[in-house]
């Protein structure tokens, strides 16, 4: 049975498009669901013919608003929606005792360079040449002591993070700070998400960093089993 509507429209009839508000409620429903929903689940709980929520679907899959699991039957939200509601939510900031980082908060959905970043680069091993490529024609600026700043360094960093299956950084990102990351798979071995930690030096040394990308890589695997659906 369908829910009662959570989107009402604010400016009364004539002034409100059918067809979005639908969309929205396509997109509510599936993202009120942990497991992706089919076709026939989205049409049965937004109250709309079949036909209709596919052709939803499909036009929300094709503007990157949803994926599709290993089936392609089934949908889920990307993380679109979470870049767009970035300025929306709690703003970055850095919480700093003398000059060591303490810890660093990242603003939900922010945007930071591939290159200096552990999760950037978990991501960026994952994509293919021309993606690689595209982003070391735009600038690899330097962002603290060991950023990697050469294009030849970028693509060996690439062939290393992809061979062993996680990234580190080092000083890359902030003076005083490393990281560890390691990337999610999506169906078809897509690559656009990874999970990350990042720490002060002194409590985050490499044997650390190594015990933590340990259990990071199980817990990546599991998740990246459950997005395609096995």
């Amino acid at each position: 049975m369908a829910r009662a509507a959570s989107i009402a429209p604010r400016g009364g009839p004539g002034h409100s498009s059918s067809t979005a508000l639908r969309a929205l409620r396509v997109l509510e429903e599936i993202g009120a669901n942990p497991a992706p929903l089919s076709v026939a689940d989205v049409a049965q709980r937004v109250g709309i013919d079949p036909a209709v929520a596919y052709r939803m679907l499909v036009t929300l899959f094709g503007a990157g608003y949803l994926l599709r699991d290993a089936s392609g039957r089934r949908y889920r939200l990307s993380h679109k929606l979470v870049s767009l509601s970035r300025h929306l939510l709690v703003e970055s900031r850095r919480t700093a005792k003398g000059r060591q980082i303490v810890s660093v908060n990242f603003e939900i959905g922010e945007r930071s360079r591939l290159h200096y970043t552990a999760i950037g680069k978990a991501v960026l091993a994952f994509q293919d040449s021309a993606f690689i490529e595209r982003v070391i024609a735009a600038g690899l600026p330097r962002r603290a002591t060991r950023t990697i700043t050469g294009s030849d360094a970028l693509r060996a960093e690439c062939a290393r993070n992809r061979a062993q299956g996680y990234a580190y950084d080092d000083f890359e990102f902030a003076e005083d700070m490393r990281c560890v990351a390691v990337p999610v798979f999506e169906p078809g071995g897509k690559v656009e998400s990874g999970i990350s930690i990042s720490g002060p030096i002194p409590r985050f040394d490499h044997a650390k960093l190594d015990a933590l990308r340990d259990r990071m890589l199980v817990a990546a695997r599991k998740l990246s089993e459950r997005l395609s659906g096995r």
